[in-house]
């Protein structure tokens, strides 16, 4: 059984998009059509592009598509529900911006009424997110903050974090992501080492001018994270360091403080 917590190297990553896709699974994932970065289906793992920002559409294209036959008339008039069947769907590399913008479709499609057609789509599709390590300065999180941050992993079922020599953090958020990392083989535990490489990436981010994070390290959850903000004071950075020590974690307080009274 794959730990909550895993390792994966390239090579482990495009097995893991041929597992799932043997099991039903539609794989949709940001591809490489010229100089443009979009979101398709893919067949195989090596069609994931993994270094890129954002992509030119979004999964919204895949979750209420612009065009589609719903019903059709027999010649006596009846109407017939023709909605095709919901494989289930897994977008794969998605940025923490565009989870974010998946939950506010959620809230659209859910605001007076439920959308039928929109919500069985919506409960086939799990969410692999990839941490974003080069957010540019006019990215959501970066320019408008809002909450969000390039790790946030708050609307994913599995969230991955680039490490060095092309290996990735694998950690199942949800139950869903822990249903997909049962079809990851070759994974190894994640060590100290793995947990060191996750924060020097959040420290290299702050040092960059993001936003402050506070992380520590126990057993069931290596790299937990907690975002300090843009708007948080050092004397609360501070208070909030010693409640994460009062609740049994070790962390360590990533800031500046210029930066988070900023």
């Amino acid at each position: 059984m794959t730990p909550p917590h895993t390792v994966i190297d390239d090579p482990g990553l495009n097995r893991w998009v041929a597992a799932l896709i043997s099991h039903g699974y539609t794989v949709i994932a940001p591809t490489r059509d010229g100089n443009r970065v979009r979101y398709s289906t893919i067949k195989e793992g090596s069609e994931f592009t993994r270094e890129y920002t954002t992509p030119q559409n979004s999964p919204k294209a895949f979750l209420f598509p612009q065009r589609e036959e719903l019903l059709h008339a027999t010649p006596d008039g009846t109407l017939v529900e023709t909605f095709p069947p919901v494989p289930p769907q897994v977008f794969l590399g998605v940025r923490p911006c565009d989870a974010l913008a998946i939950q506010r479709l959620d809230q659209l499609f859910n605001w007076d009424t439920a959308d039928a057609w929109y919500n069985r789509r919506r409960g086939a599709a799990a969410i692999i997110g990839l941490a974003c390590t080069n957010p540019n300065a006019t990215c959501f999180c970066t320019a408008l903050g809002g909450g969000l941050g390039p790790h946030d992993k708050t609307h994913m079922d599995v969230m991955m974090t680039p490490l060095d020599h092309g290996s990735y953090l694998v950690e199942a958020v949800t139950a869903s992501g822990e249903a997909l990392l049962h079809h990851l083989h070759g994974g190894g535990p994640a060590t100290p080492r793995h947990e060191a490489a996750a924060q020097n990436l959040a420290r290299e981010l702050l040092i960059a001018g993001y936003d402050a994070w506070v992380l520590s390290a126990n057993a069931d959850d290596p790299i937990y994270r907690v975002r300090v903000g843009r708007g948080l004071l050092e004397a609360e950075a501070q208070s909030l360091v010693e409640r994460l020590v009062g609740e049994g974690h070790s962390p360590f307080l990533v800031s500046q403080p210029e930066r988070i009274g900023g």
